[in-house]
C-alpha cells in the first residue's frame, strides 16, 4: 500500500483514500502489535498519516466536515493509545459538537470525555459528559454503561440517594436477568447509606419475587453487617 500510494501522482485523489486506509491498518496492527517499540512506531505512522489528510499536507484532499470529524474520531484514539489524554479529548471535543455524525461516534467522544474528565476529577464536567451519552445511548448496554458510571459518580461524591437511582437504572440487561456486579453494587451502596433498611428490604423483597431467588435478603444483610 505503501508503494502504491507512492507510485501515484501527487495530486491523485486516491492518495488521500490510500492514506487513510493506511493509517487505519498501522492503528489495527497496534493494538495487534507485542513489541513496545513496534506498537509506538505503528501508531505513531497511522498519527501522522491521518494528520496529513486531515490537515491536507502532502497535497492530499481537505475532507468536508463530517469525513473530518471522523478522522478526528480516530486520531483522538491514537493519543489515547500514546498516552497524550490531552490533546486527544480536544479531538473528541470537536467530534462530540459535529451533530451531523451518526449517534454512535458521537456517544463514544462523550464516554471518552467524561472518562477523561473523571480521571481529572472534574466530577461535574464528566457528569455532563456521562448524561449527554445517555441522551446519544440506542441499546440497554450503552445506557447501563452510562448510568452505571454515573453512579459511581455519585458514590464519591457520597450523593448516595442519586448514586442509588442510577445503579438501578443500570440494573438489567436486555434478556431482563440482573447484572450480577451491579447488584453487589447497589447493596453496597445501601449499607452505605444511613438508613433503617426498610426501603432497602422493600425493595429486595420485590428483586426476590421478579426473579425467582431467594438469596438476595441474606445478601442484604451480609451487606449491612461487613
Amino acid at each position: 500500500m505503501e508503494k502504491l500510494k507512492n507510485s501515484l501522482n501527487a495530486k491523485d485523489p486516491d492518495r488521500s483514500i490510500l492514506s487513510l486506509r493506511l493509517a487505519d491498518l498501522y492503528f489495527d496492527i497496534s493494538i495487534q502489535e507485542g513489541d513496545v517499540s513496534k506498537t509506538t512506531y505503528n501508531r505513531k505512522q497511522a498519527l501522522k498519516l491521518y494528520k496529513d489528510v486531515l490537515y491536507g499536507r502532502d497535497h492530499l484532499i481537505v475532507p468536508k466536515e463530517e469525513k473530518a470529524s471522523i478522522i478526528k474520531f480516530q486520531i483522538a484514539r491514537v493519543l489515547n493509545k500514546l498516552g497524550k489524554q490531552d490533546e486527544a479529548s480536544s479531538f473528541y471535543k470537536d467530534v462530540f459538537k459535529t451533530n451531523t455524525l451518526e449517534k454512535k461516534i458521537r456517544r463514544e467522544a462523550a464516554f471518552s470525555l467524561a472518562e477523561y474528565f473523571e480521571e481529572k476529577v472534574d466530577f461535574k464536567k464528566s457528569d455532563n459528559y456521562y448524561t449527554s451519552a445517555i441522551q446519544l445511548c440506542e441499546s440497554v448496554e450503552s445506557c447501563n454503561y452510562a448510568h452505571y458510571k454515573r453512579a459511581w459518580l455519585y458514590y464519591k461524591e457520597v450523593k448516595l440517594d442519586t448514586a442509588i437511582k442510577e445503579l438501578k437504572l443500570s440494573l438489567f440487561e436486555r434478556d431482563g436477568s440482573i447484572r450480577e456486579k451491579v447488584l453487589n453494587d447497589l447493596l453496597l451502596f445501601f449499607s452505605a447509606d444511613t438508613t433503617n433498611g426498610e426501603k432497602e428490604l422493600a425493595y429486595i423483597y420485590t428483586l426476590e419475587e421478579k426473579l425467582k431467588r431467594s438469596d438476595l435478603v441474606q445478601k442484604l444483610v451480609e451487606a449491612f453487617y461487613s
